[in-house]
């Protein structure tokens, strides 16, 4: 997961040039006329923290002052409070950029809560939001959906789906169950399912 990283700036929106200088950004430095700058620009937060928008999104949401909202897990979003309703509230920076629906969540491809370019947030349902999340620092497998049964010293392999588990099975190896767990999340998320083995499963398709 790419992860933005603090930057000395001041905590009022504005325009920079990131490209070359984002961690989001992996080519080397390019002019100002490359497409990558024109794709995008920043949003500047409190912390030093800044956000990514489409450039088409820039103005709307530069209009206002945003803030970085950090959670213990890692997790990182831009907000600003709301009084238009007359009691304050939060509002969160992907959600305003597509116009989520009430009751959908916003998925981070990347799942980077900073980088709120369009081709990297999309609407989605809480299941599918919880599958693309990283695996849990928990988990001694290395592999999502996958634990040592404490009996019999196979790996047991389960799916949450709608926030009920699943049993999928024991298996002999890890590398095994993980192949099975990649199967089933693929059946209940699609695009969504955050997989252990990627790659394998775009060959066999």
């Amino acid at each position: 997961m790419s992860t933005l990283l603090p930057r000395t700036t001041s905590t009022t929106p504005s325009f920079t040039d990131s490209v070359g200088e984002s961690p989001l950004d992996h080519s080397t430095p390019e002019s100002e006329g490359s497409d990558d700058f024109m794709e995008h620009r920043e949003i500047t937060l409190t912390r030093a923290f800044v956000a990514l928008v489409d450039i088409d999104d820039f103005e709307r949401i530069a209009a206002f002052k945003w803030q970085v909202q950090l959670h213990r897990d890692g997790r990182r979003y831009a907000t600003r409070p709301d009084y238009s309703t007359g009691s304050q509230r939060t509002l969160y920076m992907h959600r305003e950029i597509i116009g989520a629906r009430i009751g959908m969540h916003v998925d981070h491809r990347d799942n980077n809560g900073l980088n709120n370019r369009r081709s990297n947030i999309r609407e989605a349902t809480p299941s599918q939001n919880s599958a693309n999340r990283h695996q849990l620092p928990a988990n001694s497998s290395g592999y999502r959906g996958v634990s040592r049964h404490a009996r019999d010293g196979n790996w047991q392999v389960s799916i949450r789906v709608n926030r009920k588990s699943i049993f999928l099975g024991l298996h002999a190896t890890a590398e095994d169950a993980a192949r099975a767990y990649d199967k089933a999340a693929t059946h209940h998320f699609g695009e969504f399912a955050r997989l252990n083995f990627p790659r394998q499963v775009q060959d066999a398709d």
